[in-house]
């Protein structure tokens, strides 16, 4: 209930900094993004269950797709490449693995939402190391990191952070499954801001990049890269 009731004050006030000073991107520009860096994913997953895991290694190596995410995705893979076909063998993993992607494929292509929101302050995954570090989280939407576990509620507090430190966003986004009584596709995109680009306003669609850090829950800790930080207490 506490909960629900920081959320009613705080996400609007995230969903607004996010929009207009952190990414500067619509909802509109963020799901058609999300939903081409899906497919893409999509279609180099089955490239690599059929052998060429080129694809989905390029897709790593440039930084769209988390290193730990690339790495559960390829135990996938290798799950599935375990049991080469027998002859009379009507079905095998690869092949099952083949068909759930075909049907995930379906989703990717249809109704598409914004699921979730999360305003990291002062943390970003490439500069991030927990040891020290504490975290406060506000409600469902907002997380501050810093070094000092005091204050953190505090809007000044925050703001230096901002402006010292940066931010992360992560954008959760779910594609709605066709199938009766199925989940949705839930996939995790994370976009980083430094400082001085909320300072400068220099952030825009040309200087903002994501990466794709899990999909339906299969990253360690479900992509949170400020879990192993310290958590204190709002009050």
């Amino acid at each position: 209930m506490f909960r629900r009731t920081l959320d009613f004050f705080v996400r609007p006030q995230v969903t607004k900094f996010v929009h207009r000073t952190a990414l500067r991107l619509d909802r509109e520009e963020i799901l058609f993004g999300a939903q081409g860096a899906a497919i893409a994913v999509n279609n180099a997953l089955g490239s690599a269950l059929r052998g060429d895991s080129t694809p989905l290694d390029e897709i790593s190596q440039s930084g769209a797709v988390d290193a730990e995410l690339h790495a559960a995705l390829m135990d996938e893979v290798r799950r599935g490449q375990q049991y080469a076909p027998d002859i009379g063998e009507a079905m095998n993993a690869r092949e099952l693995q083949l068909d759930e992607l075909a049907r995930q494929r379906q989703a990717l292509e249809g109704t598409v939402r914004l699921d979730d929101l999360v305003l990291i302050v002062g943390g970003r995954r490439g500069h991030f190391d927990p040891l020290g570090m504490y975290q406060l989280k506000v409600g469902s939407s907002l997380v501050v990191l810093s070094e000092q576990p005091s204050g953190l509620w505090r809007a000044d507090v925050q703001r230096e952070l901002l402006l010292r430190e940066g931010c992360s966003v992560q954008c959760t986004v779910a594609f709605a499954e066709p199938r009766e009584g199925a989940p949705d596709q839930l996939y995790t995109f994370e976009a980083t801001v430094d400082g001085e680009q909320l300072v400068s306003g220099a952030a825009d669609l040309e200087d903002t990049s994501f990466v794709l850090t899990d999909m339906n829950g299969l990253s360690p800790g479900g992509g949170r890269f400020w879990r192993m930080a310290t958590e204190v207490s709002l009050w």
